[in-house]
């Protein structure tokens, strides 16, 4: 990234046109007065994949590569259901999945939701939970 990109920072004061919330509302039209009046509620406040990936774009242009990578896998997954997620979330705690069930949640990120970041890190985390021995018991018979 540019040095015209970290110029943009911060987003709202330089980038405002380009910026929405996940339900497409303009960042301009998301004000306390609009939420009170009942214009936009809770949902319209929800940020949305283009503004993390712009935000992940000014991260890496100040030489901030790690959060960088963070926005990008928090972009991916800005489009996943909220109870989708708390259920992935539930399944990535210790000792609650098996690696099975962790790699065949990796391949669901990654074909039904387009997060490879996200499924790498899910494989990553099955590897180590498995070498670490915190990976849930398979049940036979």
């Amino acid at each position: 990234m540019s040095t015209r990109d970290t110029a943009r920072y911060p987003l709202a004061e330089h980038a405002a046109d380009q910026l929405r919330s996940r339900t497409g509302i303009p960042f301009d039209q998301i004000t306390l007065e609009a939420l009170r009046a009942g214009d936009i509620d809770s949902d319209d406040l929800t940020v949305d994949r283009q503004t993390l990936l712009l935000q992940a774009g000014v991260a890496e242009g100040a030489g901030y590569g790690q959060l960088a990578e963070n926005l990008r896998r928090a972009a991916e997954l800005a489009d996943i259901p909220n109870e989708r997620l708390l259920r992935i979330y539930e399944a990535l705690r210790p000792g609650r999945s098996t690696f099975a069930e962790l790699t065949t949640l990796a391949d669901e990120l990654e074909t039904t939701y387009s997060a490879s970041a996200n499924a790498r890190f899910v494989r990553q985390a099955a590897d180590a939970y498995r070498a670490g021995d915190l990976l849930r018991a398979e049940q036979h018979g």
